[in-house]
């Protein structure tokens, strides 16, 4: 895998593979589920937002970290 773009056409490839995928014993694939999820699902939003955030605890005495 050498580029960002090679890496995107594996993913989509394994996504379109797992469209077909059953689950157990279940009457649908995951293809069939998301296409009837999809037009439930909201928008994403118009501005930029935070997806993630870096932080470093610190662990005390009795080995607890406090997050947030």
């Amino acid at each position: 895998m050498g580029t960002l773009a090679e890496l995107k056409e594996i993913i989509d490839r394994w996504d379109q593979q797992d469209d077909a995928r059953r689950i157990h014993s279940r009457p649908r694939t995951i293809g069939e589920y998301f296409a009837a999820e999809q037009p439930l699902l909201a928008p994403l939003p118009e501005e930029p937002f935070e997806t993630g955030r870096l932080s470093t605890p610190r662990v005390d005495r009795y080995s607890q970290i406090c997050v947030g």
